[in-house]
């Protein structure tokens, strides 16, 4: 988040360097107002749709990179690209895992 919010001041972009936490307060009331609207669920389940917002908020950050990477190739901004080719893999590699434990839990919870 640093290197990112560092790369965006040279383009005129403020960017928090600080990741975004949420709060066990903010976990509560989620789970007060998913109480209220009738959203219950299994473990399981909420465990395999948990797993699919972290695959699919994955894969639109790793669009992001390679959205980035191609405006980095076409300012021919070498060290914008180096920071695109650091942090991607980390993406992908959450992506990789979501995706395997989401083949690994679904079929036992979806059939059983």
């Amino acid at each position: 988040m640093r290197a990112l919010a560092e790369a965006g001041e040279r383009f005129g972009v403020k960017l928090d360097p600080k990741p975004a936490e949420e709060s066990s307060l903010t976990q509560r009331v989620r789970e007060k107002a998913d109480e209220r609207i009738g959203r219950h669920g299994t473990g399981d389940v909420l465990m395999l749709r948990d797993l699919r917002k972290i695959y699919t908020g994955a894969s639109g950050v790793s669009i992001d990179w390679e959205m980035l990477a191609q405006a980095a190739q076409a300012l021919k901004d070498a060290e914008l690209l180096k920071l695109v080719q650091d942090c991607h893999p980390d993406t992908l590699r959450q992506m990789r895992w979501a995706n395997a434990e989401l083949k690994e839990a679904s079929p036992q919870v979806l059939v059983s």
